[in-house]
């Protein structure tokens, strides 16, 4: 926990928030096996072009226009988001070459970080170094905030990282 976390009282929070990370990747045209395959990681959900969409088990009522590969990477309570996606990058540099192909070939890479603030008030910083390295292996960074609930808020929380872990935000839209 951090020293700020400490400060504003929130025992167990990185600085008043919680956050899980997925790696995502979206292709005009290749099968998902071929990303599990070259990773060694187990997909939590897959598109295969032409075949109809999947998500939690249920088949949705469209087909999928691209593939879609997703694997959940979680959390650390200990580290902030920051730190873990570091760690994150250091795991996945030696498929480099996955990465590159994948960019070159029309499809794009992503770290998928569903946000979710426990207090008005929080935050967090990505380093320069962070972002190139990200950058370097064609890695984009997608944010999905979720909005601070008060003590009264609707919103159940459960729902919200479920959804957030399989990657039903804003940004599960069309390839770049």
């Amino acid at each position: 926990m951090t020293p700020a976390a400490t400060q504003a009282g929130v025992p167990g929070m990185i600085d008043g928030y919680r956050y899980t990370v997925s790696l995502r990747i979206r292709h005009p045209h290749a099968h998902p096996d071929r990303f599990t395959a070259a990773l060694g990681l187990p997909p939590d959900g897959v598109d295969v072009v032409g075949q109809p969409r999947v998500r939690r088990g249920r088949t949705l009522p469209a087909i999928a226009k691209t593939a879609y590969w997703y694997h959940v990477m979680g959390h650390d309570p200990a580290l902030d988001v920051a730190a873990f996606l570091a760690a994150r990058v250091r795991d996945l540099s030696p498929h480099r070459a996955l990465f590159e192909a994948i960019a070159a070939e029309g499809g794009r890479a992503e770290f998928f970080i569903g946000f979710f603030p426990e207090a008005f008030d929080c935050g967090f910083d990505l380093s320069p170094a962070l972002q190139r390295a990200c950058g370097d292996l064609h890695l984009s960074l997608g944010f999905d905030v979720y909005g601070y609930r008060s003590e009264h808020g609707s919103e159940d929380p459960e729902r919200l990282d479920v959804a957030a872990t399989a990657g039903e935000g804003a940004g599960e839209g069309a390839l770049p």
